[in-house]
């Protein structure tokens, strides 16, 4: 079978990668077997009771607020380029340039601060966020 082959030719690299340091998302998620594998673990509350929480509706509406927040910030500069321009008299280039530069700071900061949520608590990265925001 060919899952089969896939899977039996990337379980070694799966477990070599496992020498990252464990945080909560991996550490809840994926466990190891005996047989140097990995097997899935879900840690949580009862699933079949449809049951949720007041918690968990304030966790998604935090989060559903964070991502809005972040795609109209997105989206500023290039709803009032017009007139930035023209309060700072600038040209097209120099319009051009500011966007080019806030769109170059996503493209560095997004993988850097990836990289660190899949490394540390994701909760005070995205608190620091919202607190420099």
């Amino acid at each position: 079978m060919p899952a089969q082959q896939l899977t039996e030719r990337s379980k070694d690299r799966i477990v070599a990668h496992m020498g990252l340091p464990a945080n909560s998302s991996t550490a809840a998620l994926m466990k190891k077997v005996d047989d140097g594998g990995l097997d899935v673990e879900f840690k949580g509350g009862n699933a079949t009771s449809g049951h949720v929480t007041t918690r968990q509706w304030i966790t998604v509406g935090v989060l559903v607020y964070v991502n809005l927040i972040n795609y109209m910030d997105r989206l500023t500069i290039a709803g009032i380029l017009e007139d930035v321009k023209k309060e700072f008299n600038a040209n097209n280039a120099m319009g051009g340039l500011l966007q080019t530069a806030f769109i170059v700071s996503y493209m560095i900061f997004a993988p850097l601060f990836g990289y660190l949520g899949d490394r540390y608590s994701r909760k005070a990265i995205m608190a620091a966020g919202v607190f420099l925001w």
